[in-house]
């Protein structure tokens, strides 16, 4: 995870948002729910060292981050983005984590 964590430090939304601004809902029973299932599983894998990298979100994550990109950039997106669209990091793969090594 030090390497994900360094890189924020270099991305764009550093000065502005935290990991769980991005990767978790908004939402209060949501987000502990989702904690709560991200904590067993990352639990699990470190336990019986099953913990691949590079780290890969699973598809469940990948629809709590594009709903966070779009809860706090709605304003400035309009109609442009729509439920059969490509996901935000698709073309901002960069924004949260800065530069890829």
């Amino acid at each position: 995870m030090q390497p994900r964590y360094e890189s924020w430090q270099k991305g764009s939304h550093h000065a502005v948002a935290s990991c769980n601004d991005c990767h978790m809902p908004s939402e209060f029973v949501s987000q502990y729910l989702a904690k709560a299932e991200n904590g067993y599983r990352h639990a699990a894998a470190f336990a019986f060292d099953e913990f691949r990298e590079p780290l890969r979100i699973k598809p469940k994550n990948a629809a709590i981050l594009q709903a966070q990109c779009l809860h706090c950039h709605a304003e400035s997106l309009h109609d442009v983005i729509g439920k059969n669209e490509l996901r935000c990091v698709h073309c901002h793969d960069q924004v949260g984590h800065g530069p890829s090594r």
